[in-house]
């Protein structure tokens, strides 16, 4: 029985890639491989909900961001189907959170800000997003993954570290084997000759099918490409949206300290009328006293006057 660990990475390179894939994750969008009666099965690690992670990613972001970097990196981790399948839960949960433990140390705890574990399709697997941070704090992808062969060491790295404690082993290195994207599949058809285009990739069909293919691959291109533009124009408003709050936040904080030079002029000014009210008061004291002193005065003028005049 084949017995693979798995280990694929992603970039992803704008806020609006890592909310689809966030989406995909949480199923909060339509997951046609996914069991919606086993989704209770699902693990999540430190987020409950795209927005939960998504203020988790925009915590952990530098304040200066290259304009071409790699936000974020999108972890997929599991066994080959037959390896995965033949494991109990308890197997499989010691693996995968083997695997988590693994991407901490290699990208730090504090940089991995969300994970899932999807026990709700057919083969288990982990999805872990991480932010790569190099030693300074700094998006620095290319310290993982710019190196050649740097994900081939990675993947055996992985094999090596966990893979072995679980059964598993490395993939075949050097293997030719490589994903095929739906727009080179379909290329793949158009420059085929129809007659030699059924046999050589969907095997004996018939050519009215293979239209239909056709068909169906153009209108996905179509909307794929669509979806593209759409990033494109969101990345654009998200680009705009973020230069108005940090306008906003600056106005914010001129206003604040606006008010709060305000409020110290305003407490001056009671300050002085307390004490000009105090001192009017004690000139009213003072006078009183100065107006009792000179009619005490008279008082005396008035009686050394009378005892002066003559007797008759």
């Amino acid at each position: 029985m084949t017995e693979y660990a798995i280990l694929r990475v992603k970039k992803l390179k704008s806020e609006v890639a890592i909310l689809g894939s966030l989406r995909h994750t949480f199923r909060e969008q339509p997951t046609p491989n996914a069991d919606p009666d086993l989704l209770a099965s699902n693990t999540l690690y430190g987020a409950q909900s795209t927005a939960e992670a998504m203020n988790e990613f925009r915590r952990r972001l530098p304040e200066k961001v290259r304009k071409n970097a790699v936000l974020a990196l999108e972890y997929l981790i599991t066994a080959s189907p037959e390896a995965m399948q033949g494991k109990n839960r308890v197997e499989q949960d010691a693996y995968l959170s083997d695997s988590l433990k693994w991407l901490k140390e290699k990208h730090g705890a504090e940089n991995v800000f969300f994970g899932a574990v999807h026990r709700d399709e057919l083969t288990p697997h982990l999805a872990v997003y991480v932010m790569p941070k190099d030693d300074v704090g700094k998006l620095n992808c290319r310290k993982f993954l710019g190196e050649q062969g740097a994900l081939r060491q990675m993947q055996t790295d992985f094999a090596d570290r966990v893979g072995k404690q679980h059964g598993l082993r490395r993939g075949i290195e050097g293997s030719k084997a490589r994903h095929q994207t739906v727009s080179r599949f379909y290329s793949t058809i158009q420059n085929s000759a129809s007659e030699t285009a059924p046999k050589a990739l969907l095997g004996y069909v018939r050519k009215e099918a293979l239209e239909e293919v056709k068909n169906a691959l153009e209108a996905f291109l179509v909307r794929e490409k669509a979806i593209k533009h759409r990033e494109q124009v969101l990345d654009r408003k998200i680009s705009e949206a973020n230069a108005l709050i940090a306008e906003a936040k600056q106005a914010k904080d001129e206003l604040r300290e606006e008010r709060q030079t305000r409020y110290g002029a305003e407490m001056a000014l009671d300050n002085y009328k307390q004490k000009f009210e105090s001192l009017v008061a004690e000139y009213k004291v003072m006078d009183q006293a100065r107006m009792d002193a000179i009619e005490e005065m008279r008082h005396y003028r008035d009686l050394i006057s009378k005892n002066n005049r003559p007797q008759l």
